[in-house]
């Protein structure tokens, strides 16, 4: 019987054989899973921040095949190893967003994909080391974890850079906010670590800055009502207000809130962070990184 399938095999009619050609065309002109990205890149107009944006895709893109890495049983030996190249991936975009190196000092374009994308750059148009506009500050809003009331956008406007600074084991982080000058808070650097429980990967306890505002006005966290009463003077009550830099003060947070936005910073923020900047769906993400999995 197996000498008749022999037989037969070579005799397959030529239909069959074009639509397994076919299926296999099909499989390799399958749409890239970040096509959307790329759809909204092509549309830029500012032929430098294209080139920018798309070197930030293709970092981007290295960074989900790096979290996607399917671990043997030896796991927690080597996450270690793991988490390593995950944060110099992550330095590397972070690198070309506040303007530290040019992108093609990291990552090559072809000429095919320069073409792919529309970019033409103008002989007297040379790139330089300028951060990314707001990148990081148009990043946070576009979330729908952190709050963002209008005070915040103010002080958010100068933030430059964000650093994700991983600690001796690799598991306990600290994630670094760096601010301009700004008339809002005499800080330039805001910091927040997070200590977890090795055993089952549990927050423990997190380390808190301490933010000095110039005044109550310019606090974010508080919100001032000036209320006028009739033959009175003008009474000013301060009440709390829902703010991103809640996440810095002890008595506005508790342990579970602070595992919660750990896991967000490091598993969808950080590797979501092009995303998020080009104003992508929350759900989109979610939806997209299921598919990953």
């Amino acid at each position: 019987m197996s000498d008749d399938i022999v037989k037969k095999e070579p005799q397959e009619d030529e239909n069959n054989k074009n639509i397994d050609i076919n299926d296999n065309n099909k499989k390799k002109k399958e749409i890239p899973h970040d096509q959307d990205i790329i759809d909204v890149i092509k549309k830029e107009k500012n032929p430098l921040l294209k080139t920018k944006l798309l070197y930030l895709n293709k970092l981007n893109t290295d960074l989900i095949d790096t979290k996607q890495i399917k671990y043997k049983p030896e796991y927690v030996l080597l996450r270690n190893k793991y988490e390593l190249k995950y944060f110099d991936v992550y330095q590397k975009i972070i690198d070309i967003a506040v303007g530290n190196t040019l992108p093609d000092e990291i990552i090559p374009i072809t000429k095919e994909e320069m073409e792919q994308y529309n970019i033409n750059i103008k002989e007297n148009e040379k790139e330089e080391k300028n951060p990314i506009e707001s990148f990081f500050t148009k990043a946070i809003r576009n979330t729908k974890f952190f709050p963002c009331n209008k005070k915040d956008s103010n002080v958010l406007n100068y933030l430059i850079n964000i650093k994700f600074v991983p600690l001796d084991n690799k598991v306990d982080f600290r994630v670094e906010y760096y601010f301009n000058k700004n008339p809002y808070m005499e800080n330039e650097l805001l910091t927040k670590t997070y200590y977890f429980n090795l055993q089952n990967e549990r927050l423990m306890k997190s380390d808190f800055c301490d933010i000095k505002w110039v005044d109550d006005d310019a606090n974010p966290t508080k919100k001032i009502i000036k209320k006028k009463k009739s033959g009175r003077k003008n009474q000013t009550i301060v009440q709390e207000a829902n703010s991103f830099f809640n996440m810095f003060y002890k008595n506005k947070t508790n342990l579970l809130m602070d595992d919660a936005e750990a896991r967000f910073l490091k598993e969808d923020f950080l590797p979501n962070l092009l995303e998020y900047y080009l104003n992508f769906p929350k759900d989109d993400i979610e939806d997209e990184n299921n598919n990953k999995k």
